[in-house]
């Protein structure tokens, strides 16, 4: 066998279904051993980029992703999409060609010696965990145990193998190969803390559960589950935990954040304890001033990265640095004996929660246009346990975050921390190939044409995955920035300024789609069931406002100095009375 018969098997053994790649002269035994391989199967991407963004897609539902790529352009492609698995520590591999050996430049001296030949691994190292060029054949096996092995402890995250020509096709015997034998550590601080975040849930009046992206990262959300039961307390989440619990499970209350629920940031606001698992708390999550950011709340954070711990503006009281699957089974064992008490608190955040509803009656009226936050309420509806759900980052996935109630066993992806325009489209794909659920891909008109090429993949494999296109014309969130800060001058935002759209029904029937149009709120919940129900994939056109922009948001205003000022989360516009907001404290501190 040669190292490219080596790099299938392995990945065989280790569970893979499928691999995403597009086909180049640089990666050609690779493709060779691929193709012969009866285990491994592999999906044909039309750009490198939705290669990489499958594969995360993928290791997002499954565990781990894999991307194949050819040398040069297509590697620096791929690059693009690996970013985002970074910042959203999802663990995958690409797997790039580089050309023979001996034709690798010295790139201190010379910047190019063979065709299409690139100094890839010095732009993918600050991405990824692990980058590495195979010299020896007979290393392959350890290097890839290794690769894995990164990719997936700690704090997950892509990692870069490099196979020059002449490594794929050297000839190797699997049972003379080394083995990878290093080890690394896992911290584990939970022990030591145990008595004092239990004496802490004990004392607190109006204690929060936070959880992030780390319990689905870690393996522990069934665990979680029950730490959720046993605790008994408000339970709140950031846009990347969304599908970590229904929303009418009675300890769900949502979605903080500058963009978030405005019941969640009320209860986050009034608590004076907040546990926060796996939960990088960026100022999307607190707002750029986090002294305002729960100020009575004592904060214990548990993370596996020190970093996230050490390095955010916003510090825990209590850092503890532990891997989720040693921490929870510990608290658990230390909880045995504890009985909840928190009956008032709950009964407050409930009344909270049905009090400020992200859908009202109002928006409802038909017209030309369809509200975004009422197409997600009632996709919500329509929509089936065991479904998952893709958004891009606009108001689509806002509107998402806000309004959509998530259903038990439903799934829900996004890039939270990169926010990529096209992550949408080749994540769906890869979330179907690694659940073989039916898929729902909500993008904007703006995010869909970055790769929009990746409608013939859904078509041409006739795979269950609704597209629904929010049309408003353009890039919403930056014609609403053009108008609040710009006095309204457009530029690059939609049709008046150079930016346009394309007969997507033509689109849609090009790549072998079905299509539908929605601008009726009389009509839309058999629209969408149709959608929904269907066998074919489809891609729906839901023809949104331009003029509709996110609501409720938090915002700054000029303080009595004209300097730039932050309001703290539970005061979000619109706003609501001042009494009320006081009246809302004053109820919390009376527990």
């Amino acid at each position: 066998m040669n190292v490219s018969d080596v790099v299938i098997r392995f990945l065989e053994e280790r569970g893979i279904g499928k691999v995403f790649m597009l086909s180049g002269g640089g990666i050609m035994y690779l493709l060779d051993a691929l193709g012969k391989s009866e285990k491994l199967g592999y999906v044909c991407n039309y750009h490198e980029q939705a290669c990489a963004i499958a594969a995360d897609g993928y290791a997002r539902m499954n565990g781990f992703g894999v991307c194949f790529a050819t040398f040069g352009p297509g590697a620096v492609n791929a690059l693009a999409g690996v970013v985002g698995a970074w910042y959203d520590s999802v663990p995958m591999l690409i797997v790039s060609g580089q050309v023979r050996s001996n034709l690798v430049a010295d790139y201190t001296k010379v910047r190019q010696v063979g065709p299409q030949e690139g100094n890839v691994l010095e732009m993918v190292k600050p991405v990824t965990k692990y980058a590495v060029s195979l010299r020896d054949p007979n290393t392959i096996l350890s290097e890839l145990e290794k690769a894995y092995h990164i990719a997936k402890s700690g704090r997950p995250g892509p990692v870069w193998l490099e196979l020059p020509l002449d490594m794929q096709s050297a000839e190797v015997d699997w049972d003379s190969l080394p083995h990878w034998t290093g080890e690394s550590e896992t911290p584990d601080q939970a022990a030591l803390h145990l008595p004092e975040i239990l004496a802490s849930l004990k004392s607190a009046k109006r204690p929060v559960l936070v959880l992030g992206n780390g319990v689905r990262l870690s393996g522990m959300h069934e665990a979680v589950l029950d730490l959720v039961n046993k605790l008994e307390i408000p339970t709140l989440i950031p846009y990347t935990g969304k599908d970590l619990l229904e929303w009418d499970n009675e300890y769900s209350f949502g979605v903080f954040g500058t963009a978030g629920q405005r019941h969640a940031n009320i209860i986050l606001q009034n608590s004076d304890l907040i546990l926060g698992l796996g939960v990088g708390f960026c100022v999307a999550k607190t707002g750029f001033e986090t002294k305002k950011f729960a100020v009575g709340a004592k904060k214990i954070f548990v993370d596996v990265d020190a970093g996230q711990l050490e390095g955010h503006p916003l510090k825990a009281d209590l850092p503890i640095l532990a891997d989720l699957r040693d921490f929870v089974p510990g608290l658990l064992g230390a909880l045995r004996e504890y009985e909840g008490a928190h009956r008032p608190w709950l009964d407050l955040c409930t009344t909270w929660k049905t009090r400020y509803p992200m859908v009202t009656d109002d928006p409802r009226v038909d017209g030309e246009f369809i509200n975004s936050y009422v197409f997600m309420d009632t996709l919500s509806d329509v929509a089936a346990e065991g479904d998952v759900v893709v958004t891009g980052n606009g108001l689509d996935c806002v509107s998402f975050y806000q309004a959509y109630k998530i259903k038990k066993h439903q799934r829900a992806a996004l890039n939270g921390n990169w926010g990529s325009m096209g992550w949408d489209l080749p994540t769906a794909v890869g979330a179907h190939y690694a659940t073989g659920k039916r898929t729902l891909c909500i993008t904007g008109d703006g995010s869909l044409m970055l790769n929009a090429q990746e409608l013939l993949t859904i078509g041409a494999n006739k795979l269950p995955v609704k597209v629904f296109v929010f049309n408003n014309d353009g890039y919403g969130s930056i014609k609403a920035t053009q108008n609040n800060f710009f006095e309204g001058r457009f530029v690059g935002s939609g049709p008046s300024s150079n930016v346009y759209n394309p007969d997507f029904e033509a689109l849609a029937k090009a790549f072998g789609l079905g299509y539908v149009k929605v601008s009726q709120h009389s009509t839309l919940r058999d629209s969408l069931a149709e959608v929904v129900n269907t066998d074919a994939p489809v891609l729906c056109e839901v023809m949104v406002s331009p003029e509709q922009w996110i609501s409720p948001k938090a915002t700054s205003f000029k303080n009595a100095e004209g300097k730039i000022e932050s309001k703290p989360l539970d005061d979000m516009f619109p706003f609501l009375p001042a009494e009320e907001i006081e009246e809302n404290r004053r109820l919390a501190q009376a527990l």
